[in-house]
């Protein structure tokens, strides 16, 4: 009796064990993978956030040298009537403080110039550069559009967006130069404005503000600086509750008139 008791458990396990014995390695299994799934979306977003940071203060940082480059077009000629001759470039901007979201068409956000003197009557003969610089949302997948920063010393469009055909005011007057194209021809690589045309581009943009304040309100007109301000949010497509802020602030130069319209006013 006790010999076949044996035989019969070693032939073999009960359903009832091998069940119980599957339901265990199931949730043990079950549970590893939500662990790696968890662990693996922890590091990719972690991964898209820094990727996203890094290239978000990259391109703040190119229109914070830009913005703090803009100035009027400028002639200076110690042997003339007039040594220094200027016509003003405007800096065209949004409304202070009003927040750029859910953009279904390209929205310019920026217009201005960056300028730099002709002193051709000087020794060396030194041509000047005017580059003309937009900032621009274009609309991108799930709400969300992509920021271009375009230079160009020319106001036609390029790969297909249109980015200077604007009625504001935001270019020299050339009439103020009677050779302006021969004497603003200088590469404006020689400048350090590197090679244009030329675009940078900002993903994954779900909100924009731009802001900007004068420093010292109670100045005559041109003797305080103007500070502009941006702070923009980026989301992840893939997962809309990863985000990354991020901001920066420049001066504009003080002789500078700057002028702010509401989205989609120029």
């Amino acid at each position: 009796m006790i010999a076949r008791i044996l035989k019969s458990r070693l032939a073999g396990f009960t359903l009832v064990e091998i069940m119980v014995a599957s339901a265990v390695f199931a949730l043990f299994t079950g549970g590893l993978f939500a662990f790696y799934r968890m662990g693996s979306r922890m590091f990719m977003t972690g991964s898209w956030k820094l990727t996203r940071q890094k290239e978000a203060e990259r391109f703040l940082l190119v229109l914070k040298e830009r913005i703090e480059q803009a100035a009027n077009a400028t002639s200076i000629n110690p042997t003339a009537a007039n040594q220094i001759t200027s016509s003003p470039c405007n800096f065209i901007t949004l409304k202070n403080s009003k927040p750029v979201s859910g953009i279904k068409a390209n929205q310019r956000l920026m217009l201005f110039s960056v300028s730099k003197p002709e002193m051709t009557a000087l020794p060396g003969a030194k041509k000047g550069t005017v580059v003309y610089h937009c900032l621009m949302a274009v609309p991108a997948e799930k709400n969300l559009y992509t920021l271009h920063l375009h230079a160009n010393t020319k106001t036609s469009a390029f790969d297909g967006v249109d980015y200077f055909n604007s009625p504001a005011d935001f270019k020299p007057d050339t009439a103020v130069f009677p050779n302006f194209a021969t004497n603003f021809a200088n590469e404006p690589a020689n400048f350090g404005l590197g090679t244009v045309p030329y675009t940078y581009k900002l993903n994954d943009v779900a909100s924009l503000t731009i802001s900007w304040a004068l420093e010292d309100p109670a100045a005559p007109t041109g003797q305080t600086d103007k500070v502009v301000g941006i702070k923009l949010t980026i989301q992840n497509p893939s997962h809309p509750e990863t985000m990354v802020d991020q901001g920066m602030q420049a001066k504009l130069d003080r002789s500078v008139t700057l002028i702010d319209l509401d989205l989609g006013g120029f």
